[in-house]
């Protein structure tokens, strides 16, 4: 898989690194590739949604877990001057560490598996909120209102630089910022506003944070959820050796490539691409070679 992953790369990007690039890391179990007594191969991926595609992605051993897969991907990877987010699950000192150490920076979500950061986060936004007037944030963005399929959603991000009164903000290796971002649904009548909490070590402004916050997203949206839309990687056998792997990895590329092609009619969705594909040679040749 590491090998067919370097040639994948070599022909799909070029060798080039784009500089500051925003990099969402997460997981996916390959459900089809279970068997009785063995679970699915689980999949980190390193995606970059700007370009469609993936950077590179590890197996989680049997006996592992994502939270030791991370720096083994971290490792295979030049991200020194990116940005790098990860689910809360893998919001860990030594990941933040090591996100560090190969030079790049970090967008972590905070939930209660952290219970000292966690707590003192919300708490310290909590009082913000009841003494706005004489201690607002450092910084606060909040977008337009937005109506889709009778849903009417806003959105809030709160950011603060002054923590010096964070417990335990040594561990947290060049921790600078803590952030909120909130939603405000309204639907059918009913209103629900969702929280969330991150940590960074850089000074994001509020609308900065946002787009990565929301950025973060599209790892499910764009990569989790295409491979089996499109191909029905869930209910593909295939799970001999590294063929699970090694299959998620070519529907991956057949993902990035009719991202990338251009067609003239409107609205022609990645689905409608690779069906065509299949029974065009032309647009076949046009969609690997351009």
């Amino acid at each position: 898989p590491g090998a067919l992953l370097n040639s994948l790369q070599t022909w799909l990007m070029g060798v080039n690194k784009a500089s500051g690039r925003t990099i969402n890391i997460d997981g996916k179990t390959i459900r089809g590739s279970a068997c009785q007594g063995r679970n699915g191969a689980h999949i980190v991926s390193a995606w970059v949604s700007a370009q469609n595609m993936v950077l590179g992605q590890v197996k989680v051993g049997e006996k592992s877990n994502e939270i030791t897969a991370i720096p083994e991907l971290l490792d295979s990877l030049d991200v020194k001057g990116d940005r790098i987010t990860i689910d809360a699950k893998e919001c860990q000192t030594d990941i933040a560490a090591k996100i560090r150490e190969k030079g790049a920076n970090y967008v972590l979500s905070v939930k209660e598996n952290q219970p000292t950061l966690y707590r003192e986060t919300t708490e310290y936004f909590d009082c913000v909120e009841q003494d706005w007037g004489r201690n607002p944030p450092t910084d606060v963005w909040r977008s337009g209102l937005e109506k889709d399929h009778g849903r009417r959603e806003s959105r809030e991000v709160l950011t603060e630089e002054d923590i010096g009164w964070l417990n335990g903000k040594e561990k947290w290796k060049d921790i600078r910022t803590i952030i909120l971002y909130r939603r405000r649904c309204v639907e059918n009548g009913k209103t629900t506003v969702d929280k969330r909490y991150y940590i960074s070590n850089r000074a994001l402004d509020a609308e900065e944070a946002a787009h990565i916050i929301l950025g973060h997203r599209s790892i499910e949206n764009r990569l989790h959820r295409f491979p089996d839309v499109c191909f029905g990687e869930d209910g593909c056998r295939a799970r001999t050796n590294h063929a699970a792997e090694n299959l998620n990895l070519m529907r991956k590329a057949a993902l990035h490539l009719p991202r990338k092609t251009a067609v003239a009619e409107k609205r022609f969705s990645v689905q409608r691409k690779t069906f065509r594909a299949t029974f065009s040679d032309d647009f076949l040749y046009h969609a690997l070679f351009g």
